[in-house]
Parts: structure tokens; C-alpha cells; sequence
């Protein structure tokens, strides 16, 4: 499992499938405001802390998030998650970004 770094820390798949990844986060800066056409996620906090916005909605230490496809999102904070993703299809070029 190597770590795959972007400018907002990094990441390391745990178990890649057709229809299913699961990742390992880390968080050190921001995501960018996103969304999926493809994949739902959901992410499990567990450490740290951070804002997290969907769809243009704040939510604070909440520990477990829920991303349905085609929901914008982001994340703001220091923190590490654990990230479901499942769908038709489970590929890093299935974003859109604003």
C-alpha cells in the first residue's frame, strides 16, 4: 500500500475491487470542492477534526460522513478517515471540481 500524496496530504488504497475501493485518508490542508458522477462514499473519521461541507451545508465533529454521486463536497481540517467508495465505477478521474 504506497502513499499516493496530493496538496492536501495523502492517501493509501487498503482493498481496490470493480465496483469497491476503500482508502485510507490523511488530511492536512483542503480538499476541493467536488463531486462524483459514478461512486457514493462514505467516510470514517478516525482522528483529528475539521469542517466538512455538502452541498454548501457545514457540519463539524461528525464522525461519519455520507456522500451520495453527484453531491458536492469538501473537506477543511487536520484529520485521518477511513473511505468507502462503491458504485459503478471506483476510478480518481471520476471528479469534477469547482
Amino acid at each position: 500500500m504506497k502513499k499516493v500524496y496530493r496538496n492536501w496530504g495523502f492517501y493509501r488504497n487498503i482493498l481496490v475491487l470493480p465496483f469497491l475501493k476503500i482508502k485510507y485518508l490523511s488530511f492536512k490542508g483542503e480538499l476541493s470542492y467536488q463531486k462524483h458522477f459514478f461512486r457514493t462514499e462514505i467516510w470514517f473519521k478516525l482522528s483529528g477534526g475539521g469542517l466538512f461541507i455538502l452541498n454548501c451545508k457545514r457540519f463539524k465533529n461528525l464522525k461519519i460522513f455520507y456522500i451520495k454521486k453527484r453531491n458536492w463536497h469538501q473537506f477543511k481540517g487536520k484529520a485521518t478517515f477511513i473511505e468507502i467508495q462503491f458504485g459503478k465505477k471506483v476510478i480518481e478521474t471520476d471528479i469534477l471540481r469547482k
